[in-house]
């Protein structure tokens, strides 16, 4: 069997592991994790002849064993990076710089430990992600443009341009095997601790025996993203990085426009990717072709792309952050992850995040189902399922990312819930998935509308399946740890202006309408 990616562990994928081992008191793990990544960073990128930008982080890695110069019959470990030109479309891994920033804060935020954060290799790296997202470019919106599948959604699913997803703040590859990294100083051996993530997570619950087959890889690092969950993880990484960059000459412009590009990131989701029944009724009688700088439809979005099952859908109160937005077009999915990560990251204004719960709730059988969380709703069917992902056999209707339920990602649902304070709609997840995750040994994802049965190409065993629910739980017994995870609002950034039409007399775009956003 050719094992494609299974040998491979991925940034975004280890992140639930990560959280239950800081968690679990475990930060070594991490740290070193942290630093064998940041290594990466440095090494040559090149795809057919093309160098990408310096700060890009790995997809993922592979440990390979090779025999020390010189030696007699001696081996070590070193780790083999991928950026991208072994990827399957060859897409550059957008998100993992991202994760690895807000993985980067919560060790510390956990651990107490900010001498890592502090390093001047560690400052660096976080400098050279920040110089590769901020970049100027011909864009005019301050969220960041992408390709498809560059994200969680790791395949042609439409969400190319400025996915909710990657704003904010993730598909992971399956079958990756249980690689850890031991506590031993950097310049030790990187081991294969096959037994690591297992061994704990029997400390806390009975795990299913692995699974040795051609059919079913051992494990994953797995992780899902649409561009509306990369919104949400850049607003993420830029909120962390504020956190953590150390303020001197050589750092202040680039502090100075982090400020800036988190004040028009989060007046930008707020106030266009924001959908509730009073804004589909003011998409509904939207008059199109407008020019001028005070137009009411700014995208030239058309009525007509309202999709009927909306009409009815959408609940009295509650609301979401659409998947996409970009000129004359808007993807009305909701995109789980990116709207859960819309409330971490205090992305969206309290209300905005109040009703992104209530819509859960009140649509809980086509969200939840049979089993936590619906990747994105509804699924992509018949000719259009065709045409946008290519007839893709992997993503057929309420399958993989294609409206398949993810159980990974119920520690974000808690974390968001917590923030919240509705503890008892995640608790109410937990108790739902658990029914069933332990008895069908753990599968990566599951299928059909309501998440019934275990995905048609789903692995079991799967780490990140289990890290995730081993995470809730931990996040409900102790919610105050959760509170060093999410972010709360941030008023004074919310509160600066950096609209430069002010400039020549046109009317500010943003004051008033951020002041409504937090009631002030």
């Amino acid at each position: 069997m050719q094992l494609l990616n299974y040998d491979q562990v991925f940034i975004r994928d280890f992140v639930p592991s990560a959280l239950a081992f800081l968690l679990n008191g475990e930060g070594g793990i991490v740290k070193n994790f942290l630093l064998h990544t940041l290594q990466l960073q440095s090494w040559e990128k090149t795809v057919d002849c093309y160098n990408p930008g310096k700060g890009l982080m790995p997809a993922s890695f592979k440990v390979r064993t090779v025999p020390l110069d010189g030696s007699n019959g001696e081996f070590e470990d070193v780790l083999d990076p991928d950026f991208g030109e072994s990827a399957i479309g060859r897409v550059a891994p957008v998100d993992s710089g991202l994760w690895w920033i807000i993985l980067l804060r919560a060790y510390g935020r956990i651990t107490g430990d900010y001498t890592l954060q502090e390093r001047m290799d560690v400052q660096t790296g976080i400098c050279l992600i920040l110089h590769l997202c901020l970049s100027d470019g011909f864009d005019m919106f301050p969220t960041l443009l992408v390709t498809d599948g560059s994200c969680m959604i790791d395949r042609r699913m439409g969400i190319h341009g400025h996915p909710l997803e990657i704003q904010c703040f993730s598909k992971g590859r399956p079958g990756a095997p249980r690689i850890s990294f031991t506590q031993s100083p950097m310049k030790g051996h990187i081991l294969r601790e096959c037994n690591v993530i297992s061994t704990f997570h029997k400390r806390s619950s009975k795990c299913c025996k692995s699974v040795q087959s051609a059919a079913y890889p051992s494990s994953s690092l797995g992780g899902v993203l649409s561009n509306q969950v990369l919104d949400a993880l850049f607003y993420s990484a830029l909120r962390s990085s504020h956190e953590m960059l150390t303020i001197n000459d050589s750092t202040k412009s680039l502090v100075s426009a982090i400020n800036n590009r988190l004040s028009a990131l989060s007046f930008h989701m707020r106030e266009y990717y924001w959908l509730d029944r009073k804004k589909i009724n003011e998409i509904y009688r939207y008059k199109t072709e407008e020019y001028s700088t005070d137009a009411i439809n700014k995208f030239n979005i058309y009525p007509d792309q309202i999709p009927s099952w909306l009409m009815d859908w959408i609940p009295e109160i509650g609301g979401y952050l659409v998947g996409n937005l970009q000129p004359a077009h808007m993807d009305f999915r909701f995109f789980t992850h990116g709207n859960i990560w819309t409330i971490i990251s205090s992305l969206g204004s309290h209300e905005q995040n109040e009703s992104i719960l209530n819509l859960i709730e009140d649509k809980w059988d086509d969200l939840m189902g049979k089993m936590p969380l619906k990747i994105c709703y509804p699924a992509l069917e018949h000719e259009e399922w065709r045409i946008i992902t290519g007839s893709d056999p992997k993503n057929t209707p309420w399958s993989y990312h294609n409206g398949g339920s993810w159980p990974t990602l119920l520690w974000q649902f808690t974390l968001a819930c917590i923030k919240m304070g509705r503890p008892e709609l995640a608790q109410k997840a937990v108790d739902l998935a658990e029914k069933r995750l332990s008895a069908d040994h753990w599968p990566e994802y599951y299928d059909t509308r309501n998440g019934r049965f275990i995905g048609k190409q789903a692995r079991l065993c799967q780490t990140w399946t289990i890290a995730g629910y081993l995470t809730s739980k931990m996040l409900l017994q102790n919610p105050d740890m959760a509170s060093k995870l999410f972010w709360n609002e941030d008023y004074e950034l919310l509160e600066n202006c950096v609209c430069a039409l002010r400039s020549n007399g046109r009317r500010k775009c943003s004051r008033s309408a951020t002041r409504s956003q937090v009631g002030l």
